[in-house]
């Protein structure tokens, strides 16, 4: 069973396990507008933070990563734009980046949002 989240001010939607719990936000920081936390499982927790009016690459924020916490760094597509994954060796983080429009999209995960087709679900609405 799944859920839906849709979010018509930032344009986009993804569907995520019936399970989870989802919490959203706007931040007060310059660059970060909104952030969405999913509860995978008790205290374990992963997320999206929208950058917005950035003009930052996607390139920058992966060099703005520590250099010696970066396992690997691939090509990604999440709904049409491509972007970056980023695996850490720090407990499994994967970091994905994306920009579209003139935000920048930072899911970062575990790897749930990854095996629970999460961000194969994501997709931009405008």
């Amino acid at each position: 069973m799944r859920k839906t989240y849709r979010n018509d001010q930032y344009g986009f939607e993804l569907t995520y396990p019936a399970g989870w719990k989802v919490s959203d936000y706007p931040t007060n920081r310059k660059l970060y507008g909104f952030n969405i936390i999913f509860e995978t499982s008790p205290k374990v927790y992963e997320g999206i933070t929208i950058n917005t009016k950035t003009s930052l690459s996607v390139q920058l924020y992966v060099r703005h990563l520590k250099q010696n916490i970066i396992r690997s760094v691939t090509d990604i597509t999440v709904g049409w734009e491509k972007g970056k994954k980023v695996v850490t060796n720090q407990d499994g983080a994967i970091f994905i980046f994306v920009r579209h429009g003139d935000a920048v999209y930072q899911f970062q995960t575990n790897g749930d949002m990854l095996t629970k087709g999460v961000i194969d679900s994501f997709r931009f609405t405008k």
